[in-house]
């Protein structure tokens, strides 16, 4: 697990820049005057058939479903709870590790702590967790890159 230190940096890259956007949304919880729950399951059967054709993954980039997360969080307060699991998308997947299924990075803001955590799913059953160190290694790097300060 990570602490975000610069909460509010990470929150100007996560909503008002492009650095989360091709990330896939798996799903959010958000908890303001209501919880709000979103499933980031793509349907296809919403699009016209020529487009349905040339959607090729299974769930909604954070680049989709970003404005109207900040829609539902935008105010003079914060919300009580935001929590999104992003996995990458296959093709930066296989690049990384073709042996997972998904690799997940979860970011979860409450009580004015944010913190990200980091899963694999496996395509075989194994106890070797080379491909979890490498995706924690991955994403601390992303963090560097983006210059969004962290402590584990």
């Amino acid at each position: 697990a990570l602490s975000i230190i610069d909460i509010k940096k990470c929150m100007q890259q996560l909503f008002k820049d492009t650095t989360f956007d091709t990330f896939e949304v798996r799903s959010i919880d958000i908890q303001t005057f209501t919880r709000f729950h979103i499933q980031g399951i793509l349907d296809k059967t919403f699009f016209p058939l020529e487009q349905q054709e040339l959607i090729t993954g299974h769930y909604v980039l954070w680049a989709d479903i970003k404005p109207y997360v900040l829609q539902m969080i935008k105010g003079t307060r914060s919300p009580k709870l935001l929590k999104i699991v992003f996995s990458l998308v296959e093709s930066q997947k296989d690049t990384i590790c073709a042996e997972a299924s998904a690799l997940f990075l979860n970011l979860s803001f409450e009580e004015g702590v944010m913190t990200c955590t980091t899963g694999v799913s496996q395509k075989n059953f194994t106890l070797d967790r080379s491909v979890d160190l490498h995706w924690d290694e991955y994403v601390s790097n992303f963090f560097t890159r983006n210059e969004i300060l962290v402590k584990q």
